[in-house]
C-alpha cells in the first residue's frame, strides 16, 4: 500500500515540474515575441490536469498579456475575468499602462470572486449536501465533487449527493488545469455529517466444532431409542423361536 502512495507523489512531484517548466517556456516565448507558441503552451496546460490554482493564476496572467500583444480585446476581457474571479488583488507584472487600465475598470466589476456555498439539509436519518458555485464570471469551473474518507477520498462529482450519518468528507470546485479553485473541508479537517449511526448486523457464525455438537444433541436419543427397540424385538424373535406350547389333549373321564 505504501508503494503506490509513494508512487503517485513522485508522479504528481514530476508533473508539476513539468507544468512549472512549461510556464517557464512560456513567458519566454512572449519575451520573444513568440505569441502564438506561447499562447499554445498557455492553453495546453489549462486543458491539463496537473495544475494548483497558483499555477491557474500565474497562467491566465500571462495569458492576459499574451492576448493584448495579439491585440484579441475579447480574449483579454475574458481572460482578465477569470484572473480576477479567483484573485481579486491580481496585478499584472510588466504590463503596458492600457493593460493594466483594463485590469483596474475590471477589477470594480468583479464583487463577489469564485467561491463554494453548501447547502446541507436533513433527508430522514442522511443529509442531502448541495453544491453551488458563486462568482463564476468567465465560466471556468469544469465540475463540483465531494470526497469521501469511506471511499478512499476518490472523487464524486455532481451537485447533490445524499450522505449517511458519521460521513466525513470534503467538497471542491475542479477548474482549468484540473485545479481546486474553491473547496470545503479538507482530508485532515472533513466536513462531518451529524446523526445517529446505524450499527452493521452482526453476522452469526457457527465455530468449527460447534455444529457436529449440536447434531449430536439431538441425534444420541434418538439413536438409542432406535437401538433399544432393536434389542427388544430381537429378544422377543429368539423367544419365540426356543419354547414350544403343545396343546393338552382332553382328559378321559372314567
Amino acid at each position: 500500500m505504501r508503494r503506490p502512495l509513494l508512487v503517485a507523489i513522485a508522479f504528481l512531484l514530476v508533473a508539476s515540474n513539468v507544468d512549472a517548466q512549461s510556464l517557464e517556456d512560456a513567458e519566454a516565448s512572449y519575451r520573444n515575441g513568440e505569441f502564438e507558441a506561447a499562447g499554445a503552451t498557455l492553453d495546453a496546460l489549462l486543458e491539463g490536469d496537473n495544475l494548483d490554482r497558483s499555477q491557474v493564476v500565474a497562467v491566465y496572467a500571462l495569458r492576459a498579456r499574451v492576448h493584448h500583444a495579439e491585440r484579441n480585446d475579447a480574449g483579454v476581457e475574458e481572460t482578465l475575468s477569470a484572473l480576477l474571479s479567483l484573485d481579486p488583488n491580481a496585478t499584472l507584472r510588466d504590463a503596458p499602462p492600457s493593460l493594466s487600465r483594463r485590469v483596474e475598470a475590471l477589477r470594480g466589476e468583479v464583487r463577489t470572486p469564485l467561491a463554494l456555498a453548501l447547502d446541507r439539509r436533513r433527508d430522514g436519518n442522511d443529509e442531502e449536501v448541495s453544491l453551488r458555485v458563486t462568482g463564476d464570471l468567465a465560466r471556468i469551473v469544469r465540475q463540483v465533487q465531494v470526497r469521501l474518507e469511506s471511499d478512499e477520498w476518490r472523487p464524486r462529482s455532481g451537485t447533490q449527493h445524499l450522505l449517511a450519518p458519521g460521513t466525513r468528507f470534503v467538497a471542491e470546485v475542479i477548474g482549468p488545469g484540473g485545479a481546486v479553485l474553491a473547496f470545503e473541508g479538507t482530508q485532515q479537517a472533513p466536513l462531518f455529517v451529524e446523526g445517529e449511526v446505524t450499527p452493521a448486523t452482526p453476522v452469526a457464525r457457527i465455530e468449527e466444532d460447534e455444529e457436529p455438537r449440536s447434531i449430536w444433541r439431538w441425534l444420541a436419543p434418538v439413536l438409542l431409542v432406535v437401538i433399544a427397540g432393536a434389542a427388544l424385538g430381537v429378544g422377543l424373535a429368539l423367544r419365540d423361536d426356543g419354547v414350544r406350547t403343545d396343546l393338552t389333549p382332553p382328559m378321559r373321564v372314567p
